[in-house]
């Protein structure tokens, strides 16, 4: 039985989304904007266990023990295999004096599956980075306010001329275009120069910026991995929405495993080219349609297991079950099927 509970939300309206669903009066939310007294007082009463449910954003990742944590909620995306550590280290807490015994953890994103491939949370696989000027520098002149900056070579980008703004150019001497406009052939993405503003002469950071994405509310450039807009504070990424896309690539691509609701099953009984009886399976989902193979009288334990599986869930093939777990085998270019009638994955909503 869970005993408290831990969700990580990826931004301040996405734990507030995720508090929604929880019971009010067990339930606060901790963010970098709660002032200190409110949090203090958050934290003491989780502690407590006078509160089961407490959802943060960005906060609470380290240096917080509540050792009676057992079920953390990852809602969050990350790309540091030492955060999401961190994370899963909030609920492995030895609680002396307990029942507990386990930690359940809930990753909605895929993590775990990059991290963490052959599922052992605790031998993450570290992807080395790439050193420091590697691929050399490249001079971009802000079009601005003129001043010299110099960024990193962009790995992709490392054959293609470029202007003295550091925009890419194709055969023809023109700025090679993308949907969000002109590509850079460096990582830089805001101008370092300082230009004065105001009437008193202070010096700011120059605005321009080589990669940017608009606000969707009032249309401000802001950097690419902002969240919120600089200039109204407006919400510039829904996490949601990345989530539909990475659930659609998931669903695309037929090597993960994955469990679909069986739209319909047709069953065509033949014999192999060795003579032995077959029953060849028709599956459609809402996602894949692919055939399937299996041997009625197979002499080896994976083909008998396989077989007997089948057989219990359809009834011989006179019903179908209601979903299927199934990937396309990388290594034969065959579908194989794991399990019937689980959970079908749900697309976020």
């Amino acid at each position: 039985m869970c005993i408290r509970d831990r969700f990580f939300a990826a931004t301040v309206q996405h734990a507030k989304e995720v508090l929604a669903s929880l019971p009010p009066q067990l339930s606060a939310i901790v963010t970098a904007e709660t002032p200190k007294g409110e949090r203090d007082s958050l934290i003491r009463r989780f502690k407590s266990r006078d509160l089961k449910y407490i959802v943060n954003v960005s906060v609470l990742t380290t240096g917080f023990d509540a050792a009676h944590v057992d079920l953390i909620a990852i809602l969050r995306k990350t790309e540091s295999v030492g955060l999401l550590q961190q994370i899963i280290g909030r609920g492995l807490r030895i609680d002396p004096g307990s029942n507990k015994v386990d930690c359940l953890i809930l990753d909605y994103t895929t993590n775990l599956e990059e991290h963490c491939p052959d599922g052992d949370l605790f031998a993450p696989v570290v992807k080395a980075g790439k050193g420091p000027g590697e691929g050399g520098s490249i001079p971009a002149c802000c079009p601005t306010c003129g001043h010299d900056n110099a960024f990193t070579a962009s790995p992709q980008y490392l054959t293609f001329q470029y202007d003295k703004a550091g925009y890419a150019l194709d055969l023809d001497g023109q700025q090679v275009m993308s949907e969000w406009g002109p590509i850079p052939v460096h990582l830089g993405r805001r101008c370092m120069g300082l230009v004065q503003s105001g009437r008193r002469g202070e010096y700011e950071r120059c605005d321009y910026r080589w990669t940017s994405k608009e606000c969707q509310h009032c249309l401000e450039p802001n950097d690419i991995a902002a969240r919120y807009c600089n200039s109204c504070r407006g919400e510039i990424v829904d996490p949601n929405d990345k989530l539909k896309a990475e659930f659609k690539a998931f669903k695309k691509d037929p090597t993960q495993w994955q469990t679909d609701q069986v739209i319909s099953m047709t069953c065509q009984s033949g014999i192999s080219a060795k003579g032995n009886a077959t029953m060849k399976v028709g599956w459609v989902t809402p996602y894949k349609q692919f055939t399937t193979w299996f041997m009625l009288n197979a002499k080896h334990q994976r083909g008998i297991a396989q077989f007997e599986a089948w057989s219990n869930a359809t009834d011989l093939g006179a019903i179908h079950p209601k979903t299927v777990t199934y990937r396309k085998d990388p290594a034969t270019n065959f579908f194989e099927i794991r399990a019937y009638n689980r959970e079908p994955d749900h697309a976020p909503e």
